[in-house]
């Protein structure tokens, strides 16, 4: 059913007009009614999860199945125009580097400052700190990890520590 869904909306996005809609819609409403089936059958957590798998490594599948593959032609013009120049040692070790440990740094200040404010009961502020953790990490990785000016990046990383320690400092203060 899975199958019969990402089909459905894959064909759907690669036809235009009235056809396409229907394909897409009803590739959702296959979609959600195989997320009822398998909640209903295999329970909530178990049949969610199992969805999700099944509907990822369908999706995985189409892709797969409809990907070009052409190789590469070697033209003189295409050797000649390649970069010799070489490449400066250990720029790839910083933005690695960077996207590791700054981006943790940085996501777990930002967890503490979410989770610090007293709005909420101790166990509420610590699960909103986890939760906010993962979120942030990643999408600071992707940033960093993206963005073509490493210092750019790297200033933007330390501003965001800073700003999380001014309001995790405030917290104590009062």
């Amino acid at each position: 059913m899975m199958a019969l869904a990402v089909a459905l909306l894959r064909l759907g996005w690669k036809v235009n007009g009235h056809c396409g809609n229907i394909r897409v819609a009803s590739g959702w409403i296959v979609l959600l009614v195989a997320l009822f089936l398998l909640a209903a059958a295999l329970g909530t957590l178990v049949g969610l999860t199992v969805a999700t798998l099944a509907f990822g490594l369908c999706g995985y599948g189409a892709v797969i199945l409809n990907s070009e593959r052409r190789p590469l032609r070697k033209t003189p013009e295409r050797i000649s125009s390649q970069d010799t120049t070489p490449q400066r040692r250990g720029h790839g070790w910083g933005r690695g580097s960077a996207a590791i440990l700054l981006t943790m740094g940085a996501a777990i200040a930002v967890g503490a400052a979410a989770a610090g404010p007293p709005i909420c009961l101790p166990v509420n502020r610590v699960t909103i700190g986890g939760l906010v953790l993962p979120l942030v990490w990643a999408g600071l990785i992707i940033w960093v990890l993206s963005d073509a000016r490493l210092r750019r990046a790297v200033l933007g990383l330390c501003t965001i520590i800073g700003a999380s320690g001014l309001l995790i400092a405030a917290e104590f203060l009062t």
